[in-house]
């Protein structure tokens, strides 16, 4: 049944039936999400070429209609519809690692550059909406367990009211693992 703060035994969202001071829901099985998905990875790692791939599809409450609070977080304001939005994405991660040449004790062992591709449309009923983010990254391993990133993070993407927006972040990074 009804709870006050119970999620719906018979799908993934409940209604709102008082959304304001002691929110209250109903289940409705209608707006239930589902989602699927489709993963990939080729090669190996030490050395030679590596892809990891994957695609998912599938529904999501819009956030606009969504009960963003404590638990209730994607129950549902309404009943419409449109509450339900149909999302995509794509991601693909692509690296190469290079054994260097040398003496056993030279100080790069591998160099690995790497690309990832991401590509989301969170509602695929709006145009423009989609976010890209490309990050291409270059690795040094100064052994096993050690290693050194440098990236830069690009990412493009496009507001409700359609303007687009891109966002750079430049990272560096330093893994040691014992």
């Amino acid at each position: 049944g009804v709870g006050h703060d119970v999620p719906s035994a018979l799908g993934d969202r409940a209604l709102c039936r008082v959304c304001a001071g002691a929110i209250a829901f109903y289940p409705d099985s209608t707006k239930m999400t589902t989602a699927y998905g489709l993963e990939l990875e080729w090669g190996g790692f030490r050395p030679g070429f590596h892809v990891i791939a994957d695609f998912a599809t599938g529904d999501n409450a819009r956030l606009a209609n969504r009960i963003n609070l404590g638990r209730n977080t994607g129950n549902l304001r309404t009943s419409a519809d449109t509450a339900i939005a149909t999302f995509r994405g794509a991601h693909v991660v692509l690296s190469y690692r290079a054994t260097t040449r040398g003496p056993e004790t030279r100080l790069i062992q591998m160099v690995e550059p790497a690309l990832r591709l991401d590509l989301t449309d969170p509602d695929t009923d709006f145009v423009n909406d989609v976010g890209l983010l490309l990050t291409p990254v270059l690795s040094l391993h100064f052994g096993a367990t050690v290693l050194a990133r440098i990236g830069l993070d690009w990412y493009r993407y496009k507001d409700a009211a359609g303007t687009a927006s891109t966002a750079r972040e430049f990272k560096v990074s330093w893994q040691a693992n014992f």
